[in-house]
């Protein structure tokens, strides 16, 4: 029997990145001349890159980009990292935004809310935002709206944000009923 030899092809790269040291150094160039001007900052860009003790570095990182199958121009690539990229990025980490608690709307509403839309705005084919003020428009809900509001402000919410989440609730409950 034959031997079949599979080949495994190593996976293409598709960004190829700078070894952490050398960011360090263009993150240091970087933050040196954040605020220079565009002219000034060309310069000393070229007067950098000009170093003896960086041009060792950066044959250095294009060997290993080359060997790593890389094919364009290191020079411009540097460029635009520092330029582009780690000149306007912050030094300072942001802080990840609290996430707000998640208040419910009550079973009963969402019931109501549901009756609504299977029983009137479906079969007559209302658009949500019509079908919404049918819905607030009818006698019987108003006390079942005030209510919710009501439980709503209880929870931290405002008035108008306590009616734009029943707003939401029922375009989205109208949204997932139309798709079924």
């Amino acid at each position: 029997m034959a031997t079949i030899v599979q080949q495994y092809e190593l996976p293409s790269i598709f960004r190829y990145k700078f070894s952490e040291s050398f960011m360090d150094l263009l993150r240091l160039f970087a933050n040196n001349h954040r605020f220079d001007e565009p002219a000034v900052f060309k310069e000393r860009w070229m007067r950098w890159t000009c170093n003896e003790l960086n041009i060792q570095k950066i044959i250095k990182e294009e060997k290993r980009l080359v060997e790593s199958g890389y094919k364009g121009n290191m020079e411009d690539k540097m460029y635009k990292t520092v330029r582009y990229y780690l000149k306007t990025k912050s030094p300072q980490k942001k802080e990840p935004k609290k996430r707000r608690k998640y208040v419910s709307i009550t079973r009963d509403m969402i019931k109501s809310m549901d009756d609504h839309i299977e029983e009137i705005a479906i079969p007559e084919n209302m658009k949500p935002s019509n079908a919404y003020n049918n819905f607030m428009s009818i006698p019987e809900t108003s006390n079942l709206i005030d209510n919710e509001v009501n439980e709503l402000i209880r929870k931290e919410l405002t008035e108008v944000a306590a009616l734009n989440k029943i707003k939401k609730t029922y375009k989205n409950r109208y949204y997932l009923k139309q798709k079924n």
